[in-house]
């Protein structure tokens, strides 16, 4: 990845700032969900888990009352309908029936050692994977689009997993977002203000949805400012997710279409 350089960020987003209050855009700051542990150590407990929860549950080999207590800690630390990488559960949830059908980004960064830095890697449901920026600098500028289909199930809530979660070493050394100014079908709707921590990022917004046939809903995430990496200017996402209305969703435990087709 490039070598950290001089970064225009402030000045930039000082001009941007001006920009903002001329247009007079709502901000919402986000409402921080649970914490991200991407550990080595955690890593380990996962693994732990599985094979608690194969003896245990499949193969009945164990029973919940003879654990220890740290075994009995570790079998709940982690949902059977969640990988440790995953964003999004294996039951059925808003995406059984709604989601993006594609993702665009201004730029992203060229494929490195095995690892590609796409647009859709922030719409995989895997933290291992990001989308990255791909312009000299810190990336003020640059956006990140998502489209829906017309007449797709309402967005209510976005949910942003902020910089590189491939490790912890990953995250820490490349750049993060501080703000987003979202564009809702190329008009500004509002900024995004982040926190420089690994937690779910959500913001809540009025129920989004393209009314009219045949016209795409896009969603634009421009960068404002960032939250500079301790050797790295690239700005990573990992994920952006959504969640809303009119889908219908059983109860817990049903596989989704999505998660069956993986």
């Amino acid at each position: 990845m490039r070598k950290i350089i001089l970064c225009l960020a402030l000045i930039i987003a000082v001009s941007s700032s001006t920009f903002v209050n001329a247009e007079n855009l709502k901000v919402i700051k986000a409402e921080q969900g649970r914490v991200i542990d991407i550990s080595v150590a955690a890593q380990e407990r996962y693994k732990q888990w599985g094979k608690l929860y194969d003896q245990v549950y499949v193969k009945r080999e164990m029973k919940t009352e003879n654990l220890t207590p740290e075994q009995k800690k570790i079998l709940n630390e982690f949902g059977e309908d969640m990988g440790f990488w995953a964003t999004e559960t294996e039951a059925c949830s808003w995406y059984c029936g709604g989601g993006p059908k594609k993702q665009k980004a201004s730029s992203f960064l060229a494929s490195q050692s095995g690892n590609t830095y796409h647009a859709s890697n922030a719409h995989d449901f895997d933290l291992r994977t990001a989308w990255v920026e791909g312009v000299r600098g810190c990336g003020i500028g640059e956006y990140i689009e998502y489209y829906f289909e017309a007449l797709s199930p309402r967005i209510t809530e976005i949910r942003v997993y902020n910089g590189y979660y491939k490790s912890e070493k990953a995250w820490e050394d490349n750049s993060r977002i501080k703000k987003f100014k979202l564009y809702i079908n190329n008009k500004p709707y509002a900024i995004l203000e982040l926190q420089n921590t690994r937690t779910v990022q959500k913001f809540k917004v009025e129920p989004l949805q393209s009314k009219v046939k045949n016209k795409d809903l896009v969603l634009k995430f421009e960068i404002l400012e960032v939250f500079e990496g301790k050797k790295w200017d690239d700005v990573a996402v990992s994920e952006i997710n959504f969640d809303g209305l009119d889908v219908h969703c059983f109860v817990k435990g049903t596989k989704s279409a999505w998660a069956t087709e993986q």
